[in-house]
Formats: structure tokens, sequence, C-alpha cells
């Protein structure tokens, strides 16, 4: 019994449906450049709003702020700001006292644009001929020359040695590239030894008035910090405390504040703020790697298994293929419906969390408070979430209250409805998000 399809029949579905691919590829693609750019923005506000936070726990150092501090957080309670205020100043005037005792601050300047400067500026103008000789004098037998005392009496080389001639050449070579200023060799070596000896002075002492006048301009650097610091005490004294805690918050989470932040509104409004924030990007990241990503990972995989299998089977050696019946229905089965249900899911889920406006300050601290359910008042089925799920399994009786009405003006989009709808068909979400 011969088999009922050919390959005609297979590269003319495959013609269909690879522009099917193509467009769930494309719009994987656009969700995905999409989410990353929420991602990228909400890792941008939350240290925005951390800052604001700490800001308004702490504007000064006075014992009111350090008291409304302990009493919301349970940090800096036994800081003792005017303490530090008083240690840091006493500091910072015995550095300066080291200082005067080292310089004399009061000509240092003087010093450094004065005296100093005049020197250096002559060792360098003294250091440029001596360093335009010596470079110019530069050979790579110039060494041996000097070692062998070419140019003296004492040069004992014969005659016949092809040296003899090498060094000859060579010490004319170095009198014709010192621009002909002397005759003989011995002039030059007299010369050379006398400069030499001259530059390595001079350089010696450029360089240490150079470390010197260095040592005075950070010196007077650091005693102008210094002064200006003193000025500026108990700002710095506000600025390790807000450090200290910054770190106690950073390391506790919002556990540090639960309990104790509900009777300061302002401030338990932006620290609702800051965590909010923090959740919406949880979720934006667990949504792209558990739904997103796996969906477009298998629609990529299909499209390029289709593009393979068209180059095969277009090739004249596989023109008398035949495939059966259920081999065409496994190849070609239409996933429109898999495909729109998933986007249906999906897109309702990254709207909740792109589309939420700045109401974080209707969530709470209790850990019977879903943060998902806030952003999407309740409407989208977050299972994509490991704490969403294991939310919905410890609070079994759970359910949401809009903490709004429609006085509030909220509008949601169509899709929620959608997802709903979708939520409520009885089918297992696995079906639905696996992209194949």
């Amino acid at each position: 019994m011969s088999r009922g399809f050919g390959v005609r029949d297979w590269l003319r579905r495959a013609r269909d449906l690879l522009p099917k691919l193509q467009d769930q590829s494309d719009r994987f693609h656009r969700a995905q450049r999409a989410h990353r750019d929420l991602a990228e923005r909400l890792r941008q506000e939350i240290p925005e709003r951390f800052e604001g936070l700490l800001l308004d726990l702490l504007p000064d150092i006075t014992a009111a702020s350090l008291q409304r501090v302990a009493k919301v957080t349970g940090a800096l309670g036994g800081a003792d700001p005017q303490g530090m205020v008083a240690e840091r100043r006493t500091a910072i005037e015995a550095e300066q006292a080291e200082i005067r005792s080292d310089v004399e601050i009061e000509t240092a300047q003087q010093r450094i644009e004065g005296p100093l400067e005049d020197e250096i500026t002559e060792l360098k103008r003294s250091l440029g001929p001596i360093r335009r000789f010596l470079r110019e004098a530069k050979h790579p037998r110039l060494d041996r020359l000097l070692d062998c005392d070419y140019g003296t009496p004492s040069y004992s080389v014969p005659w016949w040695r092809l040296s003899y001639y090498s060094d000859w050449k060579a010490g004319d070579e170095i009198l014709e590239a010192t621009g002909a200023e002397f005759e003989e060799f011995a002039a030059f070596r007299e010369a050379f030894a006398g400069r030499f000896n001259q530059g390595v002075i001079s350089q010696s002492k450029y360089e240490a008035r150079v470390e010197e006048q260095g040592v005075l301009k950070r010196t007077l650097s650091r005693y102008r910090e210094l002064e200006q610091s003193l000025t500026q005490v108990e700002d710095l004294v506000l600025l390790e405390l807000r450090g200290t805690l910054r770190a106690f918050l950073q390391a506790r989470g919002e556990g540090a504040l639960e309990g104790r932040i509900d009777a300061d509104r302002g401030a338990k409004n932006m620290a609702l703020g800051w965590v909010g924030v923090g959740k919406r990007l949880q979720y934006v990241q667990e949504l792209e790697r558990e739904r997103l990503t796996p969906f477009g990972a298998a629609i990529e995989k299909s499209l390029a298994k289709m593009r393979r299998k068209s180059v095969k089977y277009a090739r004249p050696k596989k023109a008398y293929t035949r495939f059966s019946a259920d081999e065409i229905e496994r190849t070609f089965v239409d996933r429109s419906a898999k495909w729109d249900k998933f986007w249906t899911r999906y897109d309702a889920a990254f709207a909740a969390l792109n589309d939420f406006d700045d109401r974080y300050h209707y969530g709470r601290f209790e850990d019977d408070f879903l943060w998902w359910d806030l952003f999407c008042d309740g409407r989208v089925k977050g299972r994509f979430s490991e704490e969403v799920t294991e939310f919905y399994e410890e609070y079994e009786e759970y359910s949401w209250e809009s903490p709004w009405d429609d006085s509030d003006g909220y509008e949601w989009e169509e899709g929620y409805a959608a997802a709903a709808v979708a939520d409520a068909d009885g089918r297992d979400e696995g079906e639905l998000w696996d992209g194949s």
C-alpha cells in the first residue's frame, strides 16, 4: 500500500507554516525587548526609592529623627550623633595640628609658586642641553670605546685587529653626531664625563624639587579638605548614619519594617514603594524566565527545524519521499489556538506589571498579603511565580479584595478579562505555556 502524501504536499504545508512560525518568533522578540526594558527601568527605580526612604527616615541627626528611625526600623537605637560629631571634629583638628607641625601652612603656597617653581624651571632649562648632548652621543659602541680607553695613550688594540677599525669608525660617527664640536675623541671623552656627571646631579635635584613641590601641594590640599570638613561635620555624621541604616535595611529587607512602621504613614508609604518596585522586578524576571523564554526557545527551535527540513526535502534526491497521514498530522498540527492561549495569558500578566501605576501605598507588610494580586487586582493568575504558588497553597481560604473602587478611575485592559476566561477553562496551565 502506497503512502499517502508526497514531497510537494509536505513543502506546500511548510510554506504555509513558516510565516506563522516567523510571526510568533517576531512577536516573541518584541515581547522580550519590552520585558527587558521594563526590568531595566525597575532596576533603576529601586535605588532611587530606597534613597528617598532613607532621606525621609533620617533627614537630620536630631534626637527626634533618631528616635523615629529606631521606632520604625529598630536601627540606630544606640547611636550618639553628638558624640560622633565631637569625635570626628577632634580627629580632624588633630590631623590639622599634625600637618602644621610639619609644614608652615601660611607660607606653603608661596614656596610652591615661588622658590620651588623657579628652581624647577632653572634645573629643567639647564638639563636641556645636557640631555640633547647625551642623546646625540648615544651609540651602540660608546660603552666599549670608553671602557677600552679609546682616544687616549692607553688604548692598546693593535691596528691589524678588526675591532681597531670598528672602534675608529664608531669614534668618527660619534664625533659627527655631536655636531663636530670636538676634533679629537679625547676631548669628547672629557666633555662626556663632565656633562654626564653634571646631568646626574641636576636630574637628582630636579626630581627632588618636583617631589617636594608635589608633597607640599598634596599636604596643602589635604589641609584645605580638613578645613572644609570642619564646616560639614554634622553632614558627614548624617551620611555615616544613613550608611548604617542603609546596610541594616538592605540586610533585613521588608522584615525590618513589618509591625513597626504602620504608625508612621508617610514613612510606610515610601517603604511600600521601595518594596513594591522590588516585587514588580521579581515578578518581571520570573515571568520572562518561566514563561516567555521557554516559549520563545520552543518557537525558535520549531522554526529552525522547519527551515532545515524544507531545504532537505527540496533537494532532487528527496523528490520521491512519501509521508503517512499521521506524519503529516504530527508535523503540521495547527497550534494557533495554543499560541493564542499563551499570548492571552502572557500579555495580561505583562500588562499587569507594565501598566501598574504608583499605587504601592495599598500594599501591606503582613505575611498574608500578595503583591501580585495588587498589581493585577486579582484578575490574573500568577502561576509562573513560585512565591505566588506557595502563597495560594499556604492560604487556601485566601481571596483578593480590591482596595479601590470605580471612583479611583483605574481602567483595566480587556486582556485581563480574556485571561480570566482562559484561567477558568479548567485546563492545566502547563499545556498552554510550553510553546511546543
